[in-house]
């Protein structure tokens, strides 16, 4: 695996530069395996790329308070990202047939086996978490672009703030009373877990056990990333003012949320925090495939329909439930 820098220390840069990084490098790089740590020092909230920003996300508290907004292309759902944690980001090939689920799954316990190396009783869990004692210490999304596969991970060196994670309250609100922990229940961070070394020599750690090369970009390479970057912000990838009104939202058990919103007749978009991208395809298929869909409440699923771990019955919820 060979380690990305950039040319010179790094300036505070938003966080779509580092995604656009990513991209640059599975579009540009020759076929192999990179990977580069990241820091953010402007709080952001980064939400997965089916997600209706204002159901998941205060945003005018948010920006009130100077927290930045963005979104990713790869799924899943809002994460908090501030000087306390660091961001990883893997790019590697993808061979004709391979799933990509099974690439990002080795690559999650690549990264566990890392962090036990340090004394820290860490698992993968599931394909993109990373736990410690149960409680999740990193989390991950994944997408494919041709021939390439693109994973980036959150690890927490400490909590976030509080005041950040109050931005990420409104669609869970509605499901405090059903038993749905909290952020701050759920979570735990490396320091938390007695790591006793700084985030610099966590880093170097990554580095020495991660990668054999170091590749460093010339000035040419970044500005063609920061072309790149350009796309993150256009309002019609962020949708910051979609209309949440029509999106309904249920609490699958042991998993987390799901909702849906909809678009043209005969057109559904679903996003969930525990659901990657071909998991929503292959769920927006089957209920877009039913006849005379686009009436709501009228659809009927076959009983024994199961993708990913969501029921035909926890879809009809969805589908019938209320805004």
């Amino acid at each position: 695996m060979i380690y990305l820098a950039l040319p010179r220390p790094a300036q505070p840069r938003r966080l779509p530069f580092f995604l656009a990084m990513e991209e640059w490098v599975a579009h540009t790089l020759p076929s192999g395996e990179y990977f580069f740590v990241w820091q953010q020092s402007v709080p952001t909230i980064i939400c997965g790329r089916n997600q209706c920003i204002p159901a998941e996300v205060d945003v005018p508290g948010a920006r009130e308070c100077g927290v930045d907004i963005v979104r990713r292309r790869s799924g899943g759902g809002a994460v908090v990202a501030d000087g306390g944690n660091l961001m990883l980001s893997y790019v590697g090939p993808r061979n004709e047939g391979k799933e990509i689920s099974a690439i990002f799954s080795a690559w999650t316990t690549t990264l566990a086996q890392a962090l036990s190396d340090l004394g820290l009783k860490a698992e993968a869990s599931g394909r993109n978490d990373i736990c410690i004692h149960g409680r999740k210490v990193s989390g991950g999304a994944f997408y494919a672009l041709p021939g390439r596969a693109i994973a980036h991970s959150t690890l927490l060196y400490e909590m976030p703030q509080p005041e950040l994670l109050k931005h990420l309250t409104p669609a869970r609100a509605k499901f405090e009373s059903k038993g749905v922990k909290s952020v701050e229940a759920r979570i735990t961070s490396l320091k938390a877990e007695g790591l006793a070394i700084s985030q610099d020599e966590l880093i170097s750690h990554l580095h020495d056990r991660l990668c054999s090369d170091t590749l460093t970009l010339t000035d040419e390479d970044v500005h063609a990333i920061e072309n790149i970057e350009k796309s993150y912000y256009n309002p019609s990838f962020l949708k910051l003012d979609e209309d949440s009104r029509r999106r309904r939202t249920i609490l699958i058990p042991g998993r987390g949320i799901l909702s849906a919103s909809y678009g043209a007749p005969g057109k559904i978009r679903l996003s969930g925090d525990f659901l990657d991208a071909e998991s929503i395809a292959a769920l927006e298929l089957a209920i877009e495939s039913i006849p005379a869909f686009g009436s709501i409440g009228h659809k009927t699923l076959d009983p024994k329909l199961e993708i990913h771990g969501v029921t035909a019955a926890q879809l009809q919820e969805l589908l019938s439930s209320e805004p």
